[in-house]
């Protein structure tokens, strides 16, 4: 008798049923894209409520896997996250918070909006930021963004803008990129680690995918922003604040490649209260306030969005980078959309990136 035919008898008479019990497939593997995108965590897109996971009904059968949805969210990662996936900076230990009341006397140190500032000398509710105040923000390790309460020697380099500057003498309070100024263009900022800190806020990013396979992103992102002003040596106003947390623009990637590049322009502002007045002069001419005193603190909510659809092609996953007006970058994770509508794996599959 054939082999075959013995085979089945032994299926018909229950003979050696459990060599014919169904085992999820081996491992496979899916190539991640080239560049920053194949370090993303990769997320599925929603699953279908019309077609949940169905166990086996009988012994030996195999599952119905669940299917997919032709939705799924690309959510922007955490600064722990991005630190993770990226390679990007460890974030400073902080030193205290500044506080207007306590008087803080030469060497003390605190934090304020994210960095630290080591005091000149003797000073009271004089907020640090101010070029020439009694504050100096101290050096990091690495290349870091160019601040104005930091004093600068010859040949320090520091990124402005998304370019890279050297000093060509020494300088403070002066900003990179004018032509004749104290800082000399060397080119593009280098591309390697990135301080989360200067990252704009998180967002979420929906996506649908339609029957002719175009994808349709919505973006959403919230944030707020302090604003602190205070005086100048020159008894007017000067304004800090936190913007860096807005997006300025928002950036698509199909398969590590960008398909969408545009500024965000639907925007929703609680609006804050204007800039208080300069301060006022004392019949001698000299300010009543002394530089860097605060003057007034506000705070300003805004509620960003835009969408965009867009033909996936024979793409498989897409990420969303939301930028800054410094053209520091935030990434979501790596939505797999070739999923949508397809059956959940069954088995493990194993995402490789390329080469690099």
């Amino acid at each position: 008798m054939k082999a075959i035919q013995i085979a089945a008898l032994f299926g018909l008479l229950g003979v050696g049923g459990a060599s014919w019990a169904c085992s999820p497939p081996p491992p496979f593997y899916i190539a991640l894209p080239p560049g920053l995108d194949g370090k993303l965590p990769v997320v599925q897109p929603d699953l279908d409520p019309n077609f949940p996971y169905q166990p086996p009904v009988s012994g030996g059968a195999c599952p119905t896997p669940a299917r997919h949805a032709y939705t799924g969210t690309a959510a922007g990662l955490s600064n722990s996250e991005v630190v993770a996936r990226l390679n990007a900076v460890t974030p400073v230990q902080l030193a205290p918070s500044w506080q207007a009341a306590p008087a803080y006397v030469a060497g003390d140190r605190v934090s304020y909006a994210g960095v630290n500032y080591k005091a000149r000398w003797w000073n009271q509710n004089e907020a640090p930021g101010a070029a020439w105040g009694a504050w100096e923000q101290e050096a990091g390790n690495g290349l870091q963004q160019w601040t104005g309460s930091r004093a600068y020697n010859t040949g320090e380099q520091v990124i402005w803008a998304g370019k890279l500057y050297a000093a060509k003498w020494w300088s403070q309070g002066e900003q990179p990129g004018a032509d004749w100024g104290a800082w000399a263009l060397k080119g593009d900022a280098p591309a390697g680690p990135i301080d989360p800190a200067l990252l704009p806020g998180l967002f979420s990013v929906s996506v649908s995918k339609s029957s002719s396979g175009s994808l349709t992103l919505n973006f959403l992102s919230s944030a707020g922003v302090t604003y602190v002003h205070t005086a100048t040596a020159e008894c007017g106003v000067s304004t800090t604040s936190n913007a860096e947390s807005y997006a300025n623009r928002w950036k698509v990637n199909l398969d590590g490649v960008t398909v969408h590049d545009a500024v965000i322009t639907d925007m929703i502002s609680s609006g804050t209260v204007p800039p208080p007045p300069p301060p006022t002069r004392f019949p001698d001419g000299r300010c009543s306030k002394s530089p860097g005193a605060v003057l007034q603190t506000n705070s300003d909510g805004r509620i960003q969005r835009a969408s965009v659809t867009i033909p996936a092609g024979s793409s498989k996953f897409v990420a969303v980078w939301s930028c800054n007006a410094q053209n520091f970058c935030r990434p979501s994770t790596l939505l797999e959309h070739q999923q949508m509508g397809r059956s959940q794996y069954w088995g493990s599959p194993i995402y490789q990136a390329p080469a690099q």
